[in-house]
């Protein structure tokens, strides 16, 4: 019934579900799904709420114990969601209750924003202190997530913000050279003017 009322947003349901003792487990595992790398990502309550921007869930299940910033490998992390999806609401509940949204991460909130392209959610990560030096596993920057979507917008932020736009990885890739195999010449032009 936890799911029915999450996915309904339904925080008075929720609120009952809790206080009666038979939804205790707030970080529990409520949804699972694989991405187009064919990674499958767990999501606790908290991380859907996030992902679907249900600010008013998110409020509740914060108040209530939920944990904003546990990190279990391919746990999506609410912060991660709530950048994804450009939900800058949520994002700054999260900060508001202590979440550290620059905390140490592959990929962080400042990736997933770019990845999305979500401009405004990238704005506000940078002006809440999170910096744009991230890299992820691979070595890649937030000019590399940008380059890969045909960001233009944000590899413009990107060069305005005096970011350097065309670092190499360990393995020699960089962001011109990846967006000119995804076939986005004017990203790459972008990149090396």
């Amino acid at each position: 019934i936890w799911k029915l009322l999450l996915w309904r947003d339904d925080t008075d349901g929720i609120k009952a579900l809790h206080d009666s003792g038979e939804w205790t487990e707030l970080d529990m595992v409520v949804y699972i799904t694989k991405d187009s790398n064919g990674i499958t990502w767990y999501y606790c309550a908290l991380a859907w709420a996030a992902a679907n921007k249900q600010i008013g869930v998110m409020g509740l299940l914060i108040q209530l114990g939920a944990k904003t910033e546990e990190e279990r490998e391919w746990h999506a992390l609410p912060s991660n969601m709530a950048a994804g999806v450009g939900c800058i609401e949520g994002l700054k509940l999260l900060r508001e209750t202590g979440c550290n949204l620059s905390a140490k991460g592959s990929p962080t909130p400042v990736h997933f924003a770019t990845q999305a392209g979500h401009l405004p959610a990238l704005r506000y990560l940078v002006k809440s202190g999170c910096s744009l030096e991230c890299v992820n596993n691979n070595d890649f920057t937030v000019a590399h997530y940008a380059a890969d979507e045909d960001h233009q917008n944000i590899i413009q932020q990107l060069h305005d913000w005096g970011q350097p736009l065309n670092k190499n990885t360990a393995n020699g890739s960089t962001p011109a050279v990846r967006a000119d195999r995804q076939g986005h010449s004017q990203c790459a032009d972008l990149i090396r003017r």
